[in-house]
């Protein structure tokens, strides 16, 4: 290019604006919960790097919102974690947006907390996921495509059918570094949508996945005693279920369960099975309503 035409474009590249360096990837993610209505939370946003190391990202400034509407930020502090406090003040499901800060020097796809507000009206359904929805173990969806991961035949309907009569809560025992990726996957399979709670390998006291979904039951029975059903794929499943005091349903060939577990070999059978254990109370009731008739008199019938 000649001295002249440099001269010439000169003023134009100056006035040109810097082309803004691409913001580094980070993974935001949200922790589901389940809570009383009228009951303060304190609802948590996970930010670290995307990468394989999973970095914790600090001191980021985190945005929650409501229906668009922005209820406030957090910065995220130990282990990336943002806090924010909050109160659903009816009963149902509240769908809380989380999005890096605008400013933030990195870069977000946004995030749902999904927060149900229950009462002990509805009986509640503690579902696993990994060989009981997903026909994949957790080792294996970690590495694997979502659009590449099958549902268990007729899990999808059976769910939808379950979830008229029960509130379904899922408790995994993947790690919550694949939140966000379990998630995309219940949407895409039309799985519907539920609080889902994740075993933290790293942060859980519990080095196995029975104690630690024994424990977590427990937890949740502390509030809500109206917890009935479990089902799982093992044994692991059945005794944390069972000692809980759930009906426990184990979907599969697993050998050696514990007494009292149901075993069935699908999602329909499961479902038959849950509809007969719902008209047979009923039916009892019916029978407690009948007129019980007189007693015989042993001396009237003799004379």
């Amino acid at each position: 290019m000649t001295l002249w035409r440099i001269l010439i474009l000169l003023p134009a590249l100056l006035a040109m604006p810097a082309q803004e360096k691409e913001k580094p990837k980070a993974k935001l993610q949200g922790y589901d919960l389940i809570a009383f209505p009228g009951e303060e939370v304190i609802l948590k946003a996970k930010l670290e790097k995307d990468d394989f190391f999973h970095r914790d990202l600090e001191d980021q400034k985190i945005v929650f919102r409501l229906d668009t509407v922005e209820l406030g930020t957090a910065i995220s502090g130990e282990q990336g974690i943002a806090r924010f406090a909050f109160l659903p003040d009816k009963e149902g499901t509240y769908r809380i947006q989380v999005a890096v800060h605008e400013k933030s020097p990195y870069q977000a796809d946004e995030a749902e907390i999904l927060l149900l507000a229950i009462s002990e009206q509805k009986p509640i359904l503690i579902c696993d996921i990994d060989h009981t929805v997903a026909d994949i173990s957790s080792l294996k969806f970690m590495i694997t495509p979502n659009d590449e991961v099958e549902a268990l035949p007729g899990a999808a309907d059976a769910l939808h059918q379950i979830a008229e009569s029960y509130q379904v809560i899922y408790l995994t025992g993947r790690d919550d570094t694949f939140m966000k990726k379990t998630k995309e996957w219940m949407r895409i399979k039309e799985i519907p949508r539920a609080p889902i709670f994740f075993w933290d390998f790293l942060g859980a006291p519990s080095q196995s996945h029975a104690r630690y979904k024994k424990e977590q039951i427990a937890g949740f029975k502390k509030k809500w005693s109206n917890i009935q059903i479990g089902v799982g794929d093992n044994k692991g499943d059945a005794k944390a279920y069972l000692e809980n005091g759930l009906r426990a349903y184990i979907l599969g060939e697993e050998e050696d369960l514990p007494d009292g577990t149901v075993r069935v070999s699908s999602w329909k059978d499961l479902l038959e099975d849950l509809t007969r254990q719902e008209e047979e109370p009923e039916e009892d009731d019916k029978k407690a309503d009948e007129p019980v008739p007189p007693a015989v008199d042993d001396k009237d019938e003799e004379g």
